[in-house]
């Protein structure tokens, strides 16, 4: 006999994965999803690199819609190709359970913070009165400048956001890829984030 929760969940059960691990095709990749969801009964995966463009973004949540769970995603349309299958894009996928638990009770549905890059969830459990989850792909390639400036603001972005969220009252979760090399003198520094790359 189930035994239905009522209000609230009393705890969260989520991970995070980067997609590009799971294959090339989005079919794949989305079956891959779905089965991570369901073997380990997880409310929330936090996804990055989904390699999606905004175009991509509908179809996909139809797809999951159909397996019973609710996607919500952010592309870069700036920057990012359909069927490129890299580069940046995150996104949430729900259980049906916890999207009713949570949105469907009045919650706010994840929203982007930057494009492609920074998503958050804000919802009520039992366990914590107020909890904020991030979802994040930040990275820096050393040979490339822009690349790296990117990285600063998305760093820069992530760390305001947490700030307000803990001013708010929010306990926070940050799930996903902070792919910034370190030159090795920058380890160990007491600065909370550290910008630096090997070509500085």
């Amino acid at each position: 006999t189930r035994t239905e929760r009522k209000g609230a969940p009393a705890t969260i059960r989520g991970g995070t994965q980067n997609v590009q691990q799971l294959g090339t095709r989005k079919t794949t990749k989305v079956n891959a999803v779905a089965y991570l969801m369901t073997v380990y009964n997880l409310d929330y995966l936090a996804l990055t690199e989904t390699g999606l463009a905004q175009t991509d973004l509908n179809s996909i949540e139809h797809t999951f819609r159909k397996k019973g769970m609710h996607f919500y995603g952010s592309a870069d349309a700036t920057s990012q190709a359909s069927g490129s299958g890299t580069g940046q894009g995150v996104a949430f996928v729900l259980s049906n359970r916890f999207f009713l638990e949570t949105v469907g009770r009045g919650g706010r549905p994840p929203a982007t913070v930057d494009p492609g890059r920074i998503m958050s969830m804000r919802l009520r459990s039992k366990a914590a009165s107020e909890h904020t989850i991030f979802a994040v792909y930040g990275k820096a390639d050393p040979n490339k400048p822009d690349s790296n400036a990117k990285a600063r603001a998305i760093a820069k972005q992530l760390q305001q956001s947490v700030k307000d969220a803990l001013k708010a009252g929010s306990t926070v979760t940050v799930a996903g890829d902070l792919n910034i090399p370190l030159r090795e003198k920058d380890f160990g520094t007491r600065d909370p984030v550290n910008y630096e790359t090997p070509t500085g």
